[in-house]
């Protein structure tokens, strides 16, 4: 099924903007401004001391937000930010205090967005969850289990209702309560999450005090419970959204699509590579990244491997696969059909390809 075909010609790169180069000169100008009429930041939190992008999105080319922290006094010298872009300008949104960096964001409308928060506490703050009402973001929960690390997951199933992932703490919100689920026995790092309905979610995780601990487990009726590989012989690698109703299983045979139930199919594409990465909004879109080796590698993401192998990069749909020039930390799709990409860093780098 896999289509191979050349990467998109038109490649509209984002340009840094340019900004208040002097923290103590914040308070005199924003440290937002367009650069180009229809372009993108590179560098939104740029003379801010202490910067930190953690996610963006949107809902549309003029209609995007970007979160993260910006240096302060208190709660680890950082603090909660979150800029809108309008298509002219980017304005600060109006965020509740006590919070230290946004780790991950999504966006349904205008005026209805999500984001997962830092606390303040120390040394390991937990997390809180921000709904976004087209004024300003307000707490709609938070689970002090739960720690904001490098996987960070917010799954739309449809306007309020959303799942919040965050390595052990998990929480589903129906647009009155938020639902926190019970912690994960040990240790948990979130390493893929798939919500299949409001009532059912596949965690992929890994327990570092002890390699034993099952990795794959389903969250189903308000019961956790340890569930083999559906891909017969095959370990999880990765694990991500395809879609309303199923996920996407990468394993070191290719990457399958499965609806929670049955015999997933695939390999997608053929393609029987080892999925090194895999990032999925759950919107029907994805990016995988697989290893060509001669050899397979014990970690596909070890700078061993990383020397010795190609990883070429896909942008897959239900229409199949295209060849892709890199692969994004994240990405979201606009009504428009474009693809927002970036890589969370103090230095935003964001892309549209047509």
């Amino acid at each position: 099924m896999r289509s191979t075909v050349s990467s998109p010609s038109r490649v509209s790169r984002a340009r840094a903007l340019i900004v208040c180069a002097v923290v103590a000169a914040a308070a005199a100008c924003s440290p937002y401004r367009q650069e180009s009429p229809g372009r993108i930041n590179a560098d939104v939190f740029r003379g801010r001391l202490g910067s930190f992008v953690g996610a963006v999105a949107g809902t549309s080319a003029n209609d995007v937000f970007v979160a993260g922290s910006v240096e302060a006094t208190g709660c680890q010298n950082r603090t909660l930010a979150i800029a809108r872009w309008d298509g002219a300008q980017w304005t600060d949104t109006t965020v509740p205090a006590g919070f230290g960096r946004a780790a991950a964001l999504a966006m349904v409308s205008p005026t209805e967005g999500y984001a997962i928060v830092e606390g303040c506490d120390s040394p390991e703050p937990g997390v809180a969850f921000l709904r976004w009402n087209g004024v300003g973001w307000t707490p709609i929960g938070q689970a002090a289990a739960g720690v904001a690390g490098s996987v960070t997951r917010i799954q739309v199933l449809a306007s309020n209702s959303v799942w919040f992932a965050a390595n052990s703490a998990f929480a589903y919100y129906d647009g009155t309560m938020l639902r926190v689920a019970p912690a994960t026995s040990g240790t948990q790092i979130l390493e893929g999450f798939a919500a299949l309905s409001a009532t059912d979610v596949l965690v992929l995780s890994n327990d570092p005090f002890n390699p034993m601990t099952p990795r794959f487990r389903r969250y189903k009726d308000g019961m956790w419970a340890v569930v083999a590989s559906p891909v017969a012989g095959q370990e999880l690698t990765r694990l991500a959204p395809a879609e309303a109703g199923a996920a996407l299983l990468g394993t070191n045979a290719g990457l399958f699509r499965w609806s929670g139930a049955g015999t997933p199919t695939g390999p997608i594409a053929g393609s029987t590579l080892p999925v090194a990465t895999l990032v999925s909004n759950g919107d029907g879109n994805y990016f995988v990244e697989r290893a060509r080796c001669a050899s397979l590698c014990n970690d596909l993401n070890s700078m061993l491997c990383r020397a010795a192998c190609s990883y070429p990069v896909s942008r897959g749909s239900a229409t199949g696969e295209r060849d892709w020039p890199r692969l994004p930390a994240a990405f979201y799709r606009t009504p428009d059909g474009r693809f927002w990409q970036y890589k969370p860093d103090t230095s935003l780098s964001l892309e549209s390809f047509e």
